[in-house]
């Protein structure tokens, strides 16, 4: 299982290497930061310098975001759309191996660019005098945990569904819809003045609020960590959120693994 398994994540690079779509998102989103923070750098007070790290931080960790989804869309929507997954599960390559290859690819290519990130934070840091924010590593590590979430949601959804309703999918359904859908018929419940009424707001409430904490979130606890992200600053009582969001992810991960490997058996090959 070992080689297969290398053997897969070695193709898999490659793909990501051949493909021009994805060299295109790339270079699309680079540019689009440099833009944004090449105007910033004439700033020279240390608290702008500041910001600009913040701002690095912040865009890079969406472009991670999305260009993870766009791995975890195209290489499962390539494979399963040729003869690709034909023919490595008749070689024979088991579907648990095939798609733990992709997961580990694409967690490598997160691991990657979250380490370049924090290595050009730590350059700015250093080049700027300004005493380096360890709430800068935790938020790379955070980063590799939301992608590794994306990639196993969207993985999932495009076994089931075209790329595209996948990715409108996740931008629709998701906590913050049925969040802004509690709010709403929290208020018709509070107005409501028949007893039958109020027993459907109750009920419809109740059903959105559990949908709310079924749906998987890209942040487990944006409420607690919402201080490292904006300061950069991280005490050692805060590696315990660190250690909450790894459980939550993995329990995720481990769950849409499962349901990806009982659809693709599902599957007709021929």
């Amino acid at each position: 299982m070992a080689k297969q398994l290398w053997a897969n994540i070695r193709t898999n690079l490659k793909f990501y290497r051949r493909n021009k779509l994805l060299l295109l998102i790339g270079l699309f989103f680079l540019f689009i930061w440099g833009v944004s923070a090449v105007p910033a750098l004439f700033y020279i007070s240390n608290r702008q310098k500041f910001q600009i790290i913040q701002m690095i931080l912040e865009q890079s960790g969406w472009f991670i975001n999305f260009f993870v989804a766009a791995l975890g869309v195209l290489t499962v929507f390539h494979h399963l759309s040729s003869r690709s997954y034909k023919m490595v599960v008749t070689k024979p390559c088991t579907p648990e191996t095939w798609l733990l290859a992709n997961f580990l690819s694409a967690m490598l290519m997160s691991a990657f660019l979250n380490l370049a990130v924090l290595v050009l934070s730590a350059v700015l840091f250093a080049v700027w005098a300004i005493p380096f924010q360890w709430g800068v590593a935790y938020i790379a590590l955070d980063g590799i945990l939301r992608s590794a979430i994306l990639f196993s949601i969207l993985s999932y959804l495009t076994i089931l569904v075209h790329p595209f309703i996948a990715v409108l999918a996740v931008l629709v359904i998701n906590e913050y819809m049925f969040y802004q859908l509690i709010v709403l018929v929290s208020a018709g419940l509070k107005n409501a003045t028949l007893w039958s009424r109020k027993v459907f707001f109750g009920v419809v409430k109740y059903g959105f609020y559990v949908l709310y904490l079924l749906v998987p979130t890209l942040f487990p606890l944006a409420l607690k960590t919402q201080k490292i992200y904006s300061g950069l600053k991280m005490r050692p009582s805060d590696l315990k959120y660190f250690g909450t969001t790894f459980a939550y992810t993995l329990v995720i991960c481990a769950l849409l693994y499962f349901l990806s490997d009982y659809s693709l058996k599902k599957k007709r090959l021929i």
